[in-house]
């Protein structure tokens, strides 16, 4: 059986030192991937693809991946899977192998990142990385302060049928993909409402007008700490070394942005969390950040659709049993689902969007992502602070606004066995 060692990896840096690498895949992975060893001044043994076209890259041999079980199935050899798109299919061509060591690109990056300024050994990428976590948060900034409200504006202007919009990692995305009629996906508004004096003017204008028109929300919900923990990871699929994509800092959007007070760079910059020290230390630091901030699913409903459009999820009833509800209100038509449930609301769906022949198409899961082997472990190996856990399960009347007793009870044990 191959051992997959991506979570120990961010863990545990020293076999980057101590076995044999191989890279499988040349092209923009592969190429990052042998810069940084460059850098680190750390020799690879060669390269690997499926079918190879071409004898060398970066001067070392390229090999296919029969070759390297046949001539290196050992335990001291590490294959690095260095392709987003088809990370699944190289794996499978090791499968032959019994003592090959792998990891993805994904996972090597996350370590490097994790233990640079710990790691002696990779002090050439300490500077590396620092510019650019710094630039990575700048990025943020901008995006949010600059051409993103301009962005929101431009879409709020434009006649829609149906608004996607919740506060992310609830199953948006499967249906967003599936439907075949014009519609926008979005996580935020309020935080475009209140960044800018100007902008927040025109927005405020454009809503006014938009709920003059039939609109259309579908809005989901979701086992608060599994939306978490699939939150963590969402924003951390790097585009390019190291972490240079504004979508590898988890930002809390759906933080109480409908105040009156100027939305500004040091707030926003308060409500960014990067990757420290180790995934559980970013964990639990993303947890209090949640717990303090009120930055969680259930609140978002409070701080977007209710601040902005007037309507009171919690004031409507929820079948808790068939897993969704709709609400009418004035122009306003929302479909809020339970993710759980999501599976079993197509005809539910396309009766909503009088689109009969619906289907849905399941996209953006983390199961099926090149960080799938981490999530899967810290899924396993994660440990809760009580705080946080108590935070979702000590009496929460918007848990049980969605979710029957036999549910509730059902998780909270679940996640009782991760308190630390």
């Amino acid at each position: 059986m191959i051992k997959i060692i991506d979570y120990e990896l961010t863990h545990q840096i020293s076999c980057l030192f101590e076995k044999k690498i191989f890279v499988y895949g040349t092209g923009v992975y592969g190429n990052k991937v042998a810069e940084l060893f460059l850098q680190m001044e750390i020799e690879i043994e060669g390269f690997c693809e499926t079918n190879p076209k071409k004898n060398e890259f970066f001067g070392k041999k390229i090999l296919s991946a029969k070759t390297i079980i046949n001539n290196y199935d050992k335990d001291d050899v590490l294959v690095i899977i260095a392709s987003e798109k088809y990370y699944k299919e190289m794996i499978n061509e090791l499968q032959a192998s019994k003592n090959i060591n792998i990891c993805t690109y994904y996972a090597l990056f996350i370590a490097l990142y994790l233990n640079h300024e710990t790691e002696k050994k990779i002090e050439p990428l300490k500077n590396n990385i620092n510019f650019f976590k710094k630039i990575s948060i700048d990025m943020v900034i901008r995006n949010l302060l600059g051409w993103g409200i301009k962005w929101y504006c431009d879409i709020l202007s434009q006649p829609s049928l149906v608004w996607i919009y919740q506060p992310g990692k609830v199953g948006s995305a499967s249906i967003y993909w599936s439907n075949p009629l014009k519609s926008f996906h979005l996580h935020s508004l309020a935080y475009a409402l209140n960044a800018d004096a100007d902008m927040s003017d025109v927005c405020r204008k454009i809503i006014a007008e938009i709920k003059k028109h039939p609109v259309k929300i579908i809005t989901g919900v979701r086992e608060p700490i599994s939306r978490d923990l699939s939150l963590f990871f969402q924003g951390s699929d790097a585009d390019i070394w190291p972490l240079v994509h504004y979508g590898n800092s988890w930002i809390y959007l759906f933080g109480d942005y409908s105040k009156k007070s100027k939305l500004d760079s040091q707030t926003l910059k308060e409500r960014i969390c990067t990757f420290e020290k180790s995934l559980d230390y970013s964990f639990e630091h993303l947890g209090k950040e949640i717990t303090k901030n009120k930055a969680d699913e259930f609140s978002w409903f409070d701080y977007e659709i209710k601040a902005l459009l007037d309507v009171d999820i919690y004031n409507y009833p929820f079948d808790k049993e068939k897993g969704y509800s709709i609400i009418e209100q004035d122009n306003i038509q929302v479909l809020v689902y339970k993710c759980e449930k999501l599976n079993q609301l197509e005809n539910v769906i396309g009766e909503f969007l009088n689109k009969p022949d619906f289907s849905l198409k399941n996209a953006n899961q983390g199961e099926e992502k090149v960080y799938s082997y981490m999530y899967k472990r810290f899924k396993e190996e994660v440990k809760l602070n009580k705080e946080y856990f108590d935070y979702y399960y000590a009496d929460n009347p918007k848990l049980k606004h969605f979710y029957t007793d036999s549910e509730i009870e059902q998780f909270k044990q679940k996640w009782m066995k991760k308190l630390q």
